[in-house]
């Protein structure tokens, strides 16, 4: 079990429709998420589980965010990681992701 620090920077540009009135979409342009996630490892295979909460940050407005995903972690030596992530974002948005971690 551990901690993390987990950042991501969505390099694009979207709108999330508001189907109740269109004129109150919301408009984002690279967005940035900070989460500390619980990391889970049942087995010593290297997949993990994640949960936790963050925020998204974005000039327009800012957002909550809850995450959850599954990775695959493998040392490369000296306790760094290399991590595949899957995990779904607050506006079901799934998100397949490559991060390197540093163990402590």
């Amino acid at each position: 079990m551990g901690l993390s620090l987990k950042n991501d920077i969505e390099i694009a540009k979207y709108t999330i429709d508001n189907s109740a009135d269109p004129s109150d979409d919301i408009e984002r342009i690279n967005p940035v998420i900070i989460s500390i996630p619980v990391l889970f490892s049942p087995w010593e295979n290297g997949l993990t589980f994640l949960l936790g909460s963050g925020i998204e940050l974005e000039g327009h407005q800012n957002f909550s965010v809850f995450r959850f995903g599954l990775g695959y972690e493998f040392e490369v030596g000296n306790h760094w990681d290399f991590a595949y992530d899957l995990k779904d974002g607050h506006i079901n948005a799934l998100t397949i992701a490559i991060g390197v971690g540093k163990r402590f």
